[in-house]
């Protein structure tokens, strides 16, 4: 496999965190074998830990999850099992880990809702907790959608060029999103062309909001 962190270290060695903190900040990125922090499980994390003195050092890890990774993953991240099979198990990289995060606030994109969560469910499994009560998170997902809206009259004007009159009545609301939905299909070429695959894609694309 195609050594995907080559290039990274100088661009990683420039970053200063332009925000005055009070306490470390941990940025971190997690790749898994699937999308459920409830059940899935880490196979790629990367941390930087910003002091509030400006200094900064990183963790880097792959994890071997010792559970099949499904083809549907794979093709997302690009790693199998064979690629991980000589990596540590969570179990053995979780002292270092959490030492390296805790008492820490998070960055991270969807930080809160996927890699806070599969990493608090990855610390219990092997007995170790991992403290969630004092987190602070800044998120750029949060931030993005808060300055791009996401309702029905901002996609109307997206996907159809056009201004949505009569934006929450019943009506113009259905008939708006019947001609979005057929803008998307003209404009998204790789989404299935079924009722029932359509509805695996809508399902894979939602989230669980289980809390831990």
């Amino acid at each position: 496999m195609i050594n995907k962190n080559e290039g990274f270290a100088e661009f990683e060695n420039s970053l200063n965190f332009p925000v005055k903190l009070e306490k470390p900040l941990v940025f971190l990125d997690i790749e898994a074998t699937g999308p459920d922090p409830q059940l899935d499980r880490v196979i790629e994390i990367h941390c930087i830990r910003f002091e509030p003195d400006g200094s900064k050092r990183s963790f880097y890890s792959l994890v071997n999850p010792n559970e099949p990774i499904p083809v549907e993953s794979t093709r997302i991240h690009g790693f199998t099992n064979k690629d991980l099979s000589q990596s540590p198990g969570f179990k053995k990289i979780a002292p270092e880990l959490l030492a390296f995060i805790k008492d820490c606030d998070v960055g991270g994109y969807n930080v809160l809702r996927f890699d806070v969560r599969i990493l608090f469910n990855e610390f219990k499994r092997v007995e170790m907790h991992y403290d969630l009560s004092e987190i602070r998170a800044i998120d750029p997902f949060q931030i993005f959608i808060k300055n791009h809206k996401r309702d029905l009259a901002s996609a109307y004007q997206f996907y159809c060029g056009k201004e949505l009159i009569g934006a929450h009545g019943a009506k113009a609301d259905n008939l708006a999103t019947i001609e979005v939905f057929i803008a998307q299909l003209n404009k998204y070429q790789d989404l299935p062309n079924s009722v029932s695959e359509i509805s695996d894609y809508c399902m894979e694309a939602g989230e669980p909001y289980l809390d831990p």
